[in-house]
């Protein structure tokens, strides 16, 4: 690489200053991430990136499983990193500074865009997860994203030595074949993560017994699943149906 001071700045690569913190995976040269389960550090709620006053509730996390509009746009926290956009990137550390456990972003996957889109989506992910590790210490949860079965190739690169990982299960309910692909990636993370001790679920049911049957096949194979609260998981749970 250039001597060039400003070589990252002119090719754009501000992101490498992250990545070269971590050690890469070796298929896609993605960074890892890694984190150890300590069933203390396990949140009791998880709080939505939009919901900025409760960000200080007790034993909480932070999410971001909201449309990618809300916390990916133009000013988001990857194009901060990218782009090396220090006003934005100086809002995101005030705001993001006293929280110490972070769901890692979910930047979506969809089954209906190129792959190259799909992969270049879960590096950014990779990339702000070493964000938050480095610039405000937090604890990071990864978070299991993908679109369809072929995403399973590459939706674990950088996180299979954690203990510990996330899923969402906001908006898999409504399709059999959904869920079909649901519990197959399931099946796989299990398979592939070798160190895997615990799940953490976003879920708005009321029903933690029917989310834990779908985590069957982790809880056999001793896995602890955890669901925490959040605000429309508390809603749910106050209507009579």
């Amino acid at each position: 690489m250039s001597n060039d001071k400003d070589y990252e700045k002119k090719l754009i690569l501000n992101y490498t200053k992250l990545t070269r913190l971590a050690r890469k995976e070796p298929i896609e040269n993605f960074p890892i991430i890694t984190n150890e389960y300590f069933p203390e550090l396990i949140p009791k709620y998880l709080v939505l990136y939009s919901e900025k006053e409760k960000y200080d509730i007790k034993d909480s996390a932070l999410c971001f499983y909201l449309y990618d509009d809300k916390f990916n746009g133009q000013h988001g926290l990857w194009n901060s990193i990218y782009y090396n956009n220090q006003e934005d990137l100086n809002y995101f550390y005030e705001r993001f500074k006293n929280i110490k456990i972070i769901i890692e972003p979910d930047v979506s996957q969809i089954d209906c865009v190129e792959i190259i889109e799909n992969k270049y989506r879960i590096f950014s992910n990779r990339v702000m997860a070493l964000w938050f590790i480095h610039q405000i210490n937090a604890w990071v949860i990864p978070n299991i994203t993908f679109a369809d079965r072929y995403s399973f190739e590459y939706m674990l690169l950088g996180i299979e030595e954690c203990e510990v990982i996330a899923f969402s299960l906001k908006g898999s309910m409504e399709h059999n074949e959904d869920m079909e692909i649901y519990l197959e990636a399931i099946k796989f993370t299990v398979d592939h993560m070798k160190k895997l001790k615990a799940i953490i679920v976003f879920s708005t049911s009321k029903y933690d017994d029917k989310v834990i049957s779908i985590f069957k096949y982790a809880v056999d194979r001793g896995i602890f699943i955890y669901i925490p609260d959040n605000t429309q998981k508390i809603l749910n749970s106050r209507k009579k149906y």
